[in-house]
């Protein structure tokens, strides 16, 4: 069967909406394609030819940027005795990651660049997808849109960003590269970073991309990427420190920039006490989040 390729709009900054909500990681009953249409109605027409109701919702909630949010919280079954906490996050957050993703994208690439432990990073913005075939493909998704109908479902085929090495964790243990490491080491340890996202401390992302010291010394500059991206974290979150919303993306790409800086000086640290080089002496993968 010929795979046809299909163009994305790398331009198209709201198509966040869509590939930041996986099916897998939202309410069966919710779905974004409403919001992103109507996103690109209102930017099109403007206020003026908008219909009230749009108008009125983009004026009342989506206007005051600067305002945080609640995010909507929900349970899903984790396994047989426990449930998993995760977050919807509210629609005026949505839009801002939209924007920040539009001003920053090539800075997150370049922050997820780093590691040479990472097994799921982003690695450049998504341009293409690729169907086997399209008239069979299209009837899962059929919306009366003259202008959308074919690109909502391209782009919920395709994540905003195109990631690299493994997208699931069953392709880890089936690709050469772990049967390489299997061979080449005896031993190996799992462990879990628990809580990781209730966890995680929204200031420590300016301590990972630049430091401590140097954030301190230069707090007042509020412009800079990471307190950019630390500020939207926390409205997202109803302006908390402590923790960031589970189950979408944009907390995924966050925890990833931190760990990142980690990984490297975790591999630093053991060259410069114990000699040991990274993928020579002992190798180290790791993830923020992998779907099995």
């Amino acid at each position: 069967m010929v795979k046809q390729r299909i163009k994305i709009d790398k331009k198209d900054k709201y198509r966040a909406l869509l590939t930041d909500t996986y099916p897998g990681d939202v309410p069966v009953i919710f779905s974004n394609d409403g919001f992103y249409i109507n996103c690109h109605t209102f930017n099109a027409k403007q206020s003026s030819g908008c219909p009230p109701i749009i108008n009125s919702f983009y004026k009342t909630i989506l206007g005051p940027s600067e305002k945080q949010s609640n995010p909507y919280k929900y349970s899903i079954t984790k396994n047989d005795i426990s449930l998993r906490t995760l977050s919807l996050i509210h629609p005026r957050s949505q839009m801002n990651f939209c924007n920040f993703y539009a001003s920053y994208s090539s800075i997150i690439l370049y922050l997820c660049s780093k590691s040479k432990a990472s097994i799921r990073a982003p690695h450049k913005v998504s341009n293409s997808l690729f169907l086997s075939d399209k008239n069979e493909n299209s009837k899962y998704k059929e919306i009366d849109i003259d202008t959308l109908e074919e690109e909502l479902f391209q782009k919920h085929s395709s994540s905003f960003f195109s990631y690299r090495k493994h997208n699931r964790l069953y392709k880890l243990f089936e690709s050469p590269e772990y049967i390489q490491l299997e061979k080449k080491y005896s031993t190996m340890w799992m462990l879990d970073i628990s809580n990781c996202f209730n966890s995680i401390y929204t200031h420590a992302i300016s301590w990972c991309i630049k430091n401590k010291e140097y954030i301190k010394d230069n707090v007042d500059y509020k412009n800079q990427f990471c307190n950019q991206f630390d500020q939207l974290m926390q409205r997202s979150n109803n302006n908390e420190t402590n923790g960031i919303p589970i189950g979408s993306e944009i907390s995924r790409v966050f925890s990833e920039i931190m760990l990142q800086s980690i990984d490297c000086l975790i591999i630093s640290a053991i060259e410069e006490n114990h000699g040991c080089k990274f993928d020579t002496e002992y190798v180290f993968l790791r993830s923020t989040y992998l779907r099995n």
